[in-house]
Parts: structure tokens; sequence; C-alpha cells
């Protein structure tokens, strides 16, 4: 059983360094989260009542430390997703995946690679864990979200809005070459029916 010091330690070194990421990177406060928050408080508010017995004391803070896990492990796998979600629009694309990071693909390919194997490892060993040891899991998520950010630090971000750009003016050139091809092309069919006439 954790004593309010561990609940402490926990908070400070786990819980809130991941929860502090995924707000910073996301901008927003996931209501479930919040939530859980308020119910840890409500734990640690019945550990110092004193009307409450040792063992219930002792239970409250098992079930503070139980929501302050969850907050944590719900993090790093919401802050993956929503990192996924952004590196996986450069690697769908080729140009974007060519011309728009500050790595060779081969080494982004690579690291994107790995970025989902330690999350599948993670949920992996999360899954077998439940009731046991969730935290298990944390030092596989924190290796993802490791390598989820050199992955989004290698995104050249002026790069990619120049991209939108540039492949308006890569089309819009492409279509006026079509457009003047056709249209010679009309000339040049126009003079030979001309001439066979």
């Amino acid at each position: 059983m954790p004593d309010i010091d561990d609940l402490f330690k926990f908070y400070r070194e786990e819980c809130v360094p991941a929860y502090s990421d995924l707000v910073g990177y996301i901008a927003d406060k996931p209501v479930q989260f919040l939530i859980e928050i308020e119910n840890a408080f409500a734990h640690v508010a019945q550990f110092h009542n004193p009307e409450t017995t040792h063992e219930e004391k002792a239970t409250n803070i098992s079930k503070a430390k139980d929501h302050l896990m969850r907050v944590t492990l719900d993090s790093y796998k919401m802050l993956w997703t929503e990192m996924e979600s952004d590196i996986s629009q450069i690697h769908e694309d080729d140009f974007k995946r060519k011309y728009c990071i500050n790595m060779s693909q081969g080494e982004f390919l690579v690291k994107y690679q790995s970025f989902k194997k330690a999350a599948q490892i993670a949920r992996n060993l999360e899954t077998q864990s439940i009731g046991i040891d969730p935290l298990k899991a944390l030092g596989n998520y924190k290796e993802a979200i490791e390598i989820g950010r050199e992955l989004i630090d290698a995104i050249d971000l002026e790069k990619v809005e120049n991209s939108k750009s540039d492949l308006r003016v890569i089309s819009l050139k492409r279509n006026a070459l079509e457009w003047v091809i056709s249209f010679v092309a009309g000339i040049v069919s126009g003079v030979v029916l001309l001439k066979l006439l």
C-alpha cells in the first residue's frame, strides 16, 4: 500500500510530467482527466478526514493513486495518438516526406516504425498487467513519446506550409502546360487535316 508521501512523489514525478506534456501538445485539458484528478483529490481529502480509520486511510490513498495512474497512462496514450496523427500526415505524403523533414527519409521511416512498435509493446504490457501492475508499461510509453518528439522535431513546419503553395504552383503549371500542349496539338491536327483536304 502506498503512503501519502509515495502518492505525492508519484504525482510530481510521473503524473504531472505526462499530463503537462499532453496539455502542452494538444492545448486542451481533457474533461475525463480533470474528473480523475478531482476523484484523486477527494480520496486524499478522505485520508485527512479525522473520522476515517487507518485501513480507510490506506484504501483512500490506494484509490487516489489508481486515479493518478489512470491519468498518467492515458495522458501518454492520448499524446501518442495525437503525435501519430501529425507524424502520419508526413509519413503518408511522399512529397512532404522528401522535402519537409530535417533528417533522411530512411532515418524518418525507421524512427516511425520504432515509434509505433514501442506503443504496441507498451499497450501489450499494460493489457497483460491489468489488475497487477499497470505501471509496468510506463517506460515503454515514455520511450514511444520520446521517439515521437524526435520525429515531430524533425518536421520543418515552414517547409510544410511552403509545400502547400509549391504544390498549387506545380499543379497550375502542369495544367497550363497540358492546356498549351492540347492547344498546339489541336492546331497541328487542324493544319494536317487542311493539307489532307
